[in-house]
């Protein structure tokens, strides 16, 4: 019953940056019950302004997402027709609004900020998918930000283990979650 019998091979293994970056992790999200609501704030490790202003040589990456942007504007019609629609599906779940549309306080929040940050997004065609065949995706890593962002501890289990425990269950569940964010 020593803890440290109770401790997983994975918890062993764990660095302690790793450790670090977990518990940063953990405080970048708040819970309000009382209005059901999940706040997540970004777990920068480093000064995102400073790093951000060196990556973009510029106080914003807008000319690399517009890059992005116009590449995406040269794919066929029936593809943009496809994306408006995923687009238009996700401002109406409320994934993505207009800045127009937010509260003065937010707008001036996100006007004054001293770096911009654009997520330049592509659109991805899987046909074979039923619930989502066409997707907008972000790619973090092409800005930089997933750079300045803590890992935090692997939390993926073992394919060979996760078959392991499933057929020692009574049940077995299978979710796909479409549209998380």
């Amino acid at each position: 019953n020593c803890n440290d019998c109770k401790m997983s091979g994975k918890t062993r293994a764990m660095t302690v940056r790793e450790k670090q970056e977990q518990e940063i992790i953990e405080k970048s999200v708040t819970i309000d019950i009382t209005k059901s609501q999940v706040q997540v704030k970004l777990p920068f490790m480093t000064d995102p302004i400073q790093a951000l202003r060196l990556k973009f040589k510029a106080d914003d990456n807008k000319r690399e997402a517009m890059k992005v942007y116009h590449s995406q504007c040269q794919k066929p019609e029936d593809q943009k027709i496809a994306v408006r629609k995923v687009e238009a599906d996700l401002v109406n779940l409320n994934f993505m609004q207009r800045l127009d549309t937010l509260p003065k306080a937010t707008q001036n929040q996100i006007i004054n900020t001293p770096v911009k940050h654009y997520f330049p997004w592509r659109m991805v065609f899987k046909v074979e998918l039923t619930s989502t065949p066409v997707c907008l995706v972000v790619n973090p890593s092409m800005t930089g930000l997933n750079m300045l962002l803590a890992k935090g501890e692997n939390v993926i289990g073992k394919i060979s283990d996760i078959l392991v425990r499933n057929r020692l269950g009574k049940h077995v569940v299978s979710i796909d979650i479409c549209k998380i964010y």
